[in-house]
């Protein structure tokens, strides 16, 4: 890394808290980390019925394979059995040790909120906030496409990266390739 970077997080919810989750870490970055996105890049959010990932190409795979699992041993476990399609992209990629990863326990806090959120209640701000989200983005950046691969917005998968670094990075690696295949005279995968 280097001073520049950022730390992007990758969260796993529950089916039918992923919006509502993600609200709250938005909530949580804005009001005690004062907005900091370079301690705290929200982009990508999967829930636990959605953890093969739709979008598999080099920068994703590399994506993927650079994840630090922090907590939740069994849904990491899970997530890297259901996205084995890296090693087509990325084949000397090692697989993450995630038995070094910390288990779902549930006290405190969390005990309080699973507890209060875990009905009728959670799935009703799940849904109401999806919406605001949606529309906020949609005024935010109206001069993008909503619908392209940077813009995700469905009940069990968030992803927004506005300035569509992924393309950049893509359309890159698809120059050099040609300008080698140039060079050697032959195609190159």
């Amino acid at each position: 890394m280097d001073k520049d970077s950022d730390i992007d997080y990758f969260i796993i919810t529950e089916p039918g808290r992923l919006w509502f989750t993600r609200t709250v870490l938005i909530a949580f970055k804005k009001i005690f980390l004062l907005n900091s996105y370079k301690l705290f890049c929200l982009n990508y959010f999967v829930d636990l019925n959605n953890l093969k990932i739709r979008d598999q190409n080099l920068y994703v795979a590399h994506e993927i394979s650079t994840l630090i699992p922090t907590y939740g041993q069994f849904n990491c476990k899970t997530f890297f059995e259901s996205n084995q399609w890296i090693h087509e992209y990325l084949p000397n990629s090692t697989e993450f040790d995630v038995s070094m990863v910390g288990k779902n326990k549930v006290r405190g806090i969390k005990y309080f909120a699973e507890k209060v959120f875990n009905g009728r209640l959670g799935h009703f701000l799940d849904r109401k906030f999806k919406h605001i989200s949606e529309r906020y983005w949609s005024r935010k950046f109206k001069h993008s496409n909503m619908q392209s691969d940077y813009f995700v917005s469905k009940e069990n998968i968030s992803a927004l990266h506005p300035d569509n670094f992924k393309l950049s990075i893509l359309k890159r690696y698809d120059e050099i390739l040609k300008e080698q295949e140039e060079r050697l005279k032959t195609q190159l995968d």
